[in-house]
């Protein structure tokens, strides 16, 4: 609490919960609805010409109310809107505004010193202080209208060719909307509004041919059948360009019941529109902006000597340390000039299936790359990364206006500025990352002969990674494998695994299923247990995440046109292993639902 005279200054640990009590609520809706049809129509005996048109959409919010007013917390106890208890720092950046509340009084006070059934905070201010309503709305929706035609070519030795080609359009929009307190007070009179709406439109071609290379009937030994695959598709984006992406693969039945396979693939990730932001006012999103940051931030002069100029920097000749003693302001957003994402990736399986059993192998190893990725970035990439060390600048006499308008264009002020700016640092989203995955998945399904009292199956799939390589833009590959948190887009857990048990008789069946994590390292900034670093890569060190394994039953009984189910995800309400985090949980590795249950029934008309 700041007072109005010199050493007039008390900390207080406050529990505002009890004060204020129950009421805050907090929500998160999501509505979905499609309407489809597609229709067939044949031509003549080899050609067959087929339609399909859709429209989808999906309203999505968050949002909460009741929780408390930080503004109108530091209002009623320090006078002002300002955390710090400043006087003179506007209170909306970007602004000229400031609200101030002086004198302090009992009837316009905060009292954080008496429990609540002395406690002398005015009714008044108890309400303003839950006056505090926050909201983001998403809605999507997407259009889309396909005509195909397929059939039979000629015909080759081992049999007919088969083909498929066809166009495509689809329609994309966004539209961003959100409400949220703008550090005045109370939501009901100061709210910040903010609202984007994005489209993107598609047009696509496709073709793809199925060629027999070699029959049964041509009695080739160890060649039962052989097939290729070949295709391509092009599609012409309006606002990222146009992109070819090929396939080809093949299918080789050694004899009956083993089959060999492979492909390989290219592939294209255009820009989230989340990301890629309205163009016309710099790619501004929900999330651009910039504020005050006073991190701690160690650089090696030899990329950034201007860093030794800084008023309070610490150099040994090698590193400079620049600590909260030189200021300066973070900018996040989406890319500034977001580009197309590639991927490239092969794979080989084997599937058995013995013709005289009811057992079912497959495993495929696969391998994929993806490239030039749009990631947001860090510090640590700024400085270890020699291609976005622009993304850090240093400036001894501090930053001028026309600096940071020429890093932040227009994107919002979040926070009140330094007086003095020592660096910007741009955190936005960039082209920059790139993936080397391979790994191997299995499946094994095997029904048991026919009992009496039924009959009784046994299955089970594991994804398991061999390799998860990662690479900033002008850095060195390194291995996020067995880790989440530092990898924020694609979670690297080294195993995933799933079994069942089946019970069948008559119209009832039973499942079991245990579904198994295995343990990995938490590489994000909450770790207790330091990472250990490697030229600004980790490469060691993070908490340990124990393994988990849930357990899932379904039962089910079918009539002739009805069906009766009961799921009960997570049988025993297992708690998912701790994370240190907020939640105290990881999305990646654990769910904190607990135990889940589903009643329903399905019916046929």
């Amino acid at each position: 609490m700041a007072g109005t005279t010199a050493g007039d200054r008390q900390q207080v640990r406050w529990d505002a919960d009890a004060l204020l009590g129950p009421g805050a609520t907090s929500y998160n809706n999501n509505t979905d609805y499609y309407v489809a049809g597609n229709g067939e129509y044949r031509l003549s005996d080899k050609f067959q010409i087929s339609f399909l048109a859709l429209h989808g959409a999906e309203d999505s919010s968050v949002g909460n109310k009741g929780l408390l007013c930080g503004s109108c917390a530091n209002l009623a106890l320090n006078g002002t809107t300002n955390a710090g208890g400043s006087l003179t720092q506007v209170s909306v950046p970007g602004t000229t505004t400031l609200i101030t509340q002086l004198p302090l009084t009992a009837a316009n006070a905060l009292d954080v010193w008496n429990p609540p059934g002395s406690n002398r905070t005015s009714a008044d201010v108890l309400k303003r202080l839950v006056d505090n309503y926050t909201r983001s709305d998403w809605y999507y929706k997407l259009d889309q209208a396909r005509v195909g035609l397929n059939g039979e070519l000629f015909n080759l030795p081992a049999g007919p060719i088969r083909f498929a080609v066809g166009a495509e359009y689809a329609k994309y929009e966004l539209e961003m909307v959100r409400a949220r307190p703008n550090n005045t007070g109370p939501s009901s009179s100061g709210t910040e509004y903010f609202n984007l709406l994005l489209d993107r439109s598609v047009k696509s071609g496709y073709v793809e041919m199925i060629l027999p290379i070699i029959s049964e009937d041509q009695n080739v030994p160890l060649v039962r059948k052989l097939e290729l695959n070949l295709s391509d598709r092009l599609d012409d984006y309006d606002d990222t360009g146009q992109t070819e992406n090929p396939r080809i693969a093949f299918g080789w039945e050694v004899v009956d019941g083993l089959r060999l396979r492979g492909n390989y693939s290219e592939s294209f990730v255009a820009p989230q529109l989340s990301s890629y932001g309205d163009r016309t006012r710099g790619g501004l999103t929900s999330f651009s902006g910039y504020g005050s940051s006073t991190q701690t931030i160690t650089v090696p002069i030899s990329n950034f000597p201007l860093a030794a100029q800084l008023p309070g920097a610490v150099c040994n000749g090698v590193t400079c340390t620049i600590g909260s003693a030189s200021p300066g302001i973070s900018l996040n957003g989406g890319p500034a000039d977001p580009q197309p994402g590639r991927g490239v990736g092969w794979s080989f399986g084997v599937d058995l299936a013995p013709p005289s059993s009811s057992l079912k192998l497959s495993a495929t190893l696969f391998n994929t790359r993806l490239i030039n990725q749009i990631t947001g970035t860090s510090v640590s990439n700024a400085i270890n990364s020699t291609a976005l060390n622009s993304n850090l600048r240093f400036f001894p006499n501090g930053a001028t206006a026309a600096d940071i308008q020429a890093v932040a264009g227009d994107f919002p002020q979040t926070s009140v500025l330094p007086a003095t700016i020592y660096y910007i640092l741009s955190v936005r989203q960039q082209n920059v990352l790139n993936l080397n995955i391979q790994g191997i998945d299995a499946s094994a399904d095997y029904q048991l002969p026919e009992t009496p009292i039924g009959v009784f199956s046994l299955g089970g799939s594991i994804s398991y990674f061999t390799k998860f390589d990662q690479k900033i833009k002008g850095g060195q590959w390194f291995s996020v494998l067995g880790s989440t948190g530092f990898n924020n887009t694609f979670p690297s857990i080294r195993t995933q695994a799933r079994g069942n048990v089946g019970w069948k008789i008559g119209g009832f069946e039973a499942n079991v299923f245990a579904n198994h994590i295995s343990s990995y390292r938490n590489w994000s900034s909450t770790t207790v247990i330091p990472v250990i670093n490697t030229n600004g890569n980790p490469a060691g060190g993070g908490d340990k995440v124990k393994a988990n394994t849930l357990y899932d039953l379904n039962l089910t009984y079918n009539f002739k046109t009805t069906q009766v189910f009961a799921n009960v995800d997570n049988v025993f309400d297992k708690n998912p292993p701790f994370y240190n985090s907020a939640s105290g949980v990881d999305s990646y590795g654990g769910n904190i639902l607990g135990r889940v249950v589903t009643v329903g029934f399905r019916s046929r008309f």
